[in-house]
């Protein structure tokens, strides 16, 4: 029998989530380190995560470009920055030796023999098939019966019949939601784009009282003027509109000094622009 063994890698779920490897992912060529990290995992498998080739007693450690012409699709700069980059994350290490090593290997490797291999295999391939029948037999339009042995005679209970009368009181449960009549939305607004049924604006009047027409007048210009739509707009109102309301109620304008409301005036005009730029600042802060 064959001794041929085979290596695999394993990850975890939440490899991705690990905080080396999401730091990876946040560099600019972050998802060119992962996928040489992982081609070094494979490319290693079967030589203990060494980075290296044993030539007759002489152990060759990789260096970059090595490392880039196995993996063909890295220019070396690259493998140059991501070697450095997982030695600093702990992801592989530098030997005695001075051969770089994939850190916790031996967590992340599998192998078995041929047999062994061929054994899973198979019996994957069994499992795979047993629920393949299992799917097409459900989905066929076999009818399924039970038989039951009684003294005198011998009854057959026909399971179609009663899938058959649970699929009927389904479509009936579907069909009385689907004829369920929806309530009746009304306009409002000035341009009549807010809609309201009863029930909605019965509640959002015990909500605001008589600052509902001041929301509904916010909502009713924005659609108006933006071409934008919403299917719920009573939760419009309730979010951001009633915001935006809070906020333009408590909003007062600035007032400019009395000096400037008198009918005649000889003020110059340094004056008048000192006095401008007061403003501006009250408005936009010191900028």
């Amino acid at each position: 029998m064959s001794d041929k063994r085979f290596y695999w890698i394993k990850l975890k779920t939440d490899f991705f989530e690990q905080d080396a490897i999401d730091f990876l992912l946040s560099q600019t060529n972050g998802s060119d380190y992962i996928a040489l990290y992982i081609k070094l995992c494979t490319m290693t498998a079967n030589t203990n995560g060494q980075l290296a080739t044993q030539i007759g007693e002489i152990l060759i450690p990789y260096d970059a470009q090595k490392i880039a012409r196995d993996t063909k699709y890295f220019s070396v700069d690259t493998v140059i920055v991501a070697l450095e980059l997982f030695k600093k994350l702990g992801l592989i290490y530098e030997s005695n030796d001075n051969v770089l090593q994939i850190a916790n290997y031996d967590s992340m490797v599998g192998s078995s023999k041929n047999d062994e291999y061929t054994k899973k295999l198979n019996a994957e391939r069994q499992r795979k098939s047993r629920a393949n029948r299992k799917q097409k037999l459900l989905e066929s339009n076999v009818t399924v019966t039970d038989t039951i042995t009684l003294p005198c005679h011998t009854e057959y209970r026909d399971k179609s019949i009663e899938i058959r009368d649970k699929s009927i009181d389904i479509d009936k449960e579907k069909d009385s939601v689907l004829d369920k009549p929806k309530p009746t939305k009304h306009k409002y607004g000035e341009y009549h784009h807010v809609l309201l049924d009863d029930n909605q604006y019965e509640h959002l009047k015990e909500l605001y009282g008589d600052d509902l027409e001041g929301h509904i007048k916010i909502l009713d210009e924005y659609l108006e003027t933006s071409g934008k739509k919403y299917k719920n707009h009573s939760l419009v109102i309730q979010k951001w509109v009633h915001d935006r309301y809070e906020r333009d109620k408590h909003l007062s304008p600035p007032k400019l000094d009395s000096k400037f409301y008198a009918e005649t005036t000889n003020i110059s005009d340094d004056d008048v622009q000192n006095e401008l730029e007061r403003v501006r600042r009250e408005i936009l802060g010191n900028t």
